[in-house]
This record gives structure tokens, sequence and C-alpha cells, in this order.
């Protein structure tokens, strides 16, 4: 072919049918390619060429992220046959975790784990490049068992995910460990199973989301109004704030793996909470409506007498304390 040595596009189609347009689009479409200064590429071109330059896949071949400029790479020109060797571009590696990353999803602290906590689990080829989120089931209930590929396994059952990636996942321990002293956890993608780790249970292990999702700073809790609270949002002394945990353990009546709260009920295991170290009232701490089971909502009054601006807020279930480095916004009453 006869084509222009500084700047053109290349279309890879799976049938006959001619193209049209500057920019063609349809399903025929497998890949294209456009470099130097093309009017249409695949996110930003691939290098200008001369006439004795040539552009190649990265990865020895592997490297397709559907951006040209990422993707390929100038050199001398070395031509291939359909006598080559194949580049073993989907040859998949199988995921690898570690019981170390297996991490309170509100807290990000690793360590034993709780009936119905909220986990991140990070590790290598656990999921698709791209962000798969949370789905409903088809009557819209629960929350499903697979994202993008992905299954996580305790003790080879499949449990409720939240999202899914490449380097990490997000998944719902089962509300059925409780009891146990430990279990088995493995990660599927596109079938290849990970290798499992054995992780340690204990009746709670209490972490409260933030803000930011860091698991430090202003916490994820809602004023008296259902506003966020934040520096610019305080809560006064005395009013009542609306804060959203994990890892706090069974609840009565008993939970449902995955199914969206519909109800209350309250957490089996004693609930305490501090805020710049004086207890709070806690007028409800159970399963959050409208949200999937393992996250926990605690509704408490802001102690009169504490100091106003950012406070530290600690949660206590069982006993066990959430990390420290929450915060609340307090101003007077």
């Amino acid at each position: 072919m006869n084509i222009s040595a500084t700047s053109a596009k290349i279309v890879l189609v799976n049938n006959g049918t001619v193209l049209t347009g500057s920019a063609p689009t349809g399903s025929q479409i497998i890949d294209f390619v456009g470099y130097g200064s093309t009017n249409t590429t695949e996110g930003s071109s691939a290098p200008a060429l001369t006439n004795t330059t040539a552009i190649f896949r990265r990865s020895g071949g592997c490297s397709d992220s559907n951006n040209n400029s990422a993707d390929f790479t100038t050199g001398s020109p070395a031509p291939r046959t359909s006598r080559s060797q194949l580049a073993p571009c989907f040859v998949e590696a199988s995921p690898l975790i570690s019981a170390a990353a297996v991490v309170n999803a509100a807290s990000f602290e690793a360590g034993p784990i709780a009936a119905g906590q909220v986990l991140t689990i990070f590790g290598s080829g656990v999921g698709p490049d791209q962000l798969a989120t949370l789905e409903l089931t088809p009557d819209r209930q629960s929350i499903t068992k697979t994202l993008g590929g992905t299954r996580v396994l305790f003790d080879g059952v499949a449990v409720p995910m939240l999202y899914s990636l490449a380097g990490q996942v997000s998944a719902i321990a089962p509300f059925g460990i409780s009891g146990r002293r430990t279990i088995d956890l493995q990660v599927e993608y596109n079938g290849r199973s990970s290798n499992r780790v054995t992780l340690e249970v204990q009746p709670t292990a209490p972490g409260i989301f933030t803000m930011d999702a860091s698991g430090k700073g202003v916490g994820a809790i809602l004023n008296e109004d259902y506003q966020p609270n934040g520096a610019g949002r305080p809560a006064r002394r005395g009013d009542v704030i609306i804060l959203y945990a994990t890892g706090a353990g069974e609840t009565d009546p008993a939970s449902i793996d995955g199914m969206i709260v519909t109800g209350i009920g309250r957490q089996v295991q004693p609930i305490g909470l501090k805020i710049a170290g004086v207890e709070a009232e806690i007028l409800y701490a159970g399963p959050a409506p409208g949200l999937v089971s393992g996250v926990i909502q605690v509704n408490a009054r802001v102690p009169f007498g504490i100091p106003t601006g950012l406070q530290a807020i600690e949660l206590i279930a069982g006993g066990k304390k959430s990390r420290v480095g929450v915060q609340v916004s307090v101003v007077e009453e």
C-alpha cells in the first residue's frame, strides 16, 4: 500500500464493506491507528514517521489501551508475516493476593475481619482494566456477586461485590462467618483463581467511612439537616449526627448478604461513640436503610461542652475501636 510516511490512519475491519468519512465508526472496526498529524486517532496520535522509520505496538505487540500515542513507538522497519511467532498477548496470569492486603474498606486497616464487613482487596490481575461498579440483581433487592468478570470467594462461595478493578476489588464478608476463627479467601477473574489466603475472624472490626475515602480526615457524617459535615458545615453541640461505618458484626434481625436494607435493626455487639474523647448519646446503631447490608448507620448526639472545630470521633463495637484520625466538625450550640 502506498500510504504517507509522515501522517495517515489505518483501520482494521472484519468485513469488506468500504468505510466512509474522515472518522469512520461501526461494529466492523476491530482496531484503528492514526499517526502523525492525522485528524482521527484512538486517543492521541502515534508518532510521525519518515521514509525510513516504522511504528510498533509496545509490549512486544501486546499494548492496546485504545490510545495510539501510548500504544505505539517508532523504530527501524522489521516486517512480520503470517509465519512470524505470535506474541503471547492473551496468556493471562492468575490473580495474586495476600492476607496483608485485605483491608477494612472504611479505614484501610488490615487485620481480623468481621461478619458483614465491607472489604477492599488489593492484588494483581484481580479485575478488569476499566472500573466495574456495583450492579443490582434483576429484582433490584440485592447487589450482584460478579462484577467485570470478578468474583470474591469465601471458602469457595461467592459474596456480594461493590466494585472491581485490575489492582483492587471491594466485596462484603458473609454474615455466616460469625463465630468462625478463620476463613479462606480467593479472588477469581475471568475463570482464573488466585492463591488462597487465610483470614482471622473476630466479632467486630469497626471502621468509619470518610468523605475522601482515605480512612482519615472528616468522616462520612451527615448533620441534623442531612447536609454533609465538614469544616464549612459543622454540627452544633447537642445536635444529632448520622455517621456510616462497617465491621460492627451481626445484626438483629439477622442481615442477608448483599440485600439492600429496607428496615431498621440493631447491632448485636454493644456500640459506643466518642467525640473529643467524650461519650456521645447513641439514638440508633444498626443497618443503614437504603444501603447494602454490611454498612451500619449510627445516629448520635454531639456532647455538650466539648471543644469546637475538627474533633476526633471514635466508634467502639464490641470493645474494638475504630482507626484514629477520623474527625467531625463541631461548633457552639
